[in-house]
């Protein structure tokens, strides 16, 4: 299609416009890229890709802080765990020796990394570290505490019995004398429904009007033990690893922690699923083991018999507490490794523990 001007001097505007258009899109052209290169980092191969940007020529300039700004300080860093990290590399018009340098130096580093990291995660799973700076090889140095949370963290009881009581009045079943309801803290919830008389086609009815009034009000219902706060903080500033393994659900204990200041000190938090098909303590145990690795000195610390259980199925030592809802008879009888009455006993006994490993 033709363009029609009204005067010359629009037509020649005009041409000079698209003149210069074109000219800046064949400036644009020199300088697109006309190489691409991707590269793949293993996790952990940090110093790496320090090295790397290292390479690069000095005249290099726009790769190399495309590389830093872009890439290093933004995405590798939230990159999964486990996971290759692939960047591609752009190289503009006339860098021909810097990519041909770039590259074999590349590679040669790349097949280092991949047998470096295969190398430290081989002696990882025997149970030893390699120091990156010094390639030091050294024993593991780290304990790790899954804590139980009703009964163990935090005192629970009031919303978790209220809540209990009040579904099973609607199913037709008054417990009296109401103590017998503290059974409610710690189990699954199914199990317990199902203690009480609660018929086994209804039993998914309960559960989900448990949830409902305990998401309203029950779960506000509780507060942590006193000296709880202390006793976690001085555990992570130690370089004790902490998390959390209940039978709640995972989104339920979240908010619980939250709402009782006590989250921040957990790297991670595990619990039951919603379906049912998850939620007893054996099985919420092994997904933390699972996740942290084979080799780790964990363990288990929780206030009723379903804990020590959990703990022995996985292999792990117990600890439990005498200020929960577990019964003193059923502790001794589930023999537990270690039995603390105090919040400084346990603290005592987890500093000793860190110790002998460390030793």
């Amino acid at each position: 299609m033709s363009i029609r001007y009204h005067s010359e001097e629009e037509r020649l505007k005009g041409e000079e416009a698209y003149r210069k258009r074109e000219n800046a899109r064949k400036a644009r052209d020199t300088k697109e890229n006309v190489y691409v290169e991707t590269f793949a980092f293993l996790e952990g191969a940090d110093e790496d890709i320090v090295s790397f940007l290292s390479l690069v020529p000095n005249k290099t300039d726009y790769l190399r802080k495309a590389f830093r700004d872009e890439v290093y300080q933004g995405e590798f860093l939230s990159v999964p765990r486990k996971k290759n990290y692939r960047v591609t590399v752009h190289f503009r018009k006339g860098q021909d020796d810097d990519i041909e340098s770039l590259l074999k130096e590349t590679r040669n580093k790349l097949a280092f990394a991949r047998e470096k990291i295969r190398a430290e995660r081989k002696k990882a799973q025997e149970g030893l570290v390699v120091n990156p700076r010094e390639g030091k090889r050294e024993e593991r140095k780290e304990l790790v505490v899954l804590f139980d949370q009703d009964g163990t963290l935090t005192d629970s009881g009031p919303g978790i019995l209220r809540c209990a009581d009040e579904t099973l009045k609607e199913f037709g079943i008054d417990v009296k004398p109401k103590e017998r309801l503290r059974v409610f803290v710690g189990p699954p919830l199914r199990d317990s429904f199902r203690r009480f008389g609660v018929p086994s086609e209804k039993i998914e009815e309960a559960v989900a009007r448990y949830r409902a009034k305990f998401q309203v009000k029950g779960k506000y219902e509780n507060t942590p033990y006193p000296d709880i706060e202390e006793l976690l903080s001085d555990l992570k500033k130690r370089g004790i690893r902490l998390f959390v393994a209940t039978s709640k659900p995972t989104s339920i204990a979240v908010d619980v922690l939250k709402q009782n200041g006590l989250f921040p000190y957990f790297e991670g938090v595990y619990g039951a699923s919603l379906s049912g098909d998850h939620d007893t303590k054996p099985l919420i145990v092994q997904d933390a083991l699972k996740a942290l690795g084979p080799d780790v000195k964990a363990l288990l610390v929780g206030d009723t018999a379903f804990d020590v259980v959990g703990a022995k199925e996985n292999q792990i030592g117990s600890v439990a507490v005498a200020w929960g809802y577990g019964s003193k008879e059923s502790l001794e009888e589930a023999k537990p490794d270690y039995l603390v009455s105090t919040m400084d006993e346990l603290h005592a006994l987890l500093l000793r523990k860190q110790e002998e490993i460390e030793h």
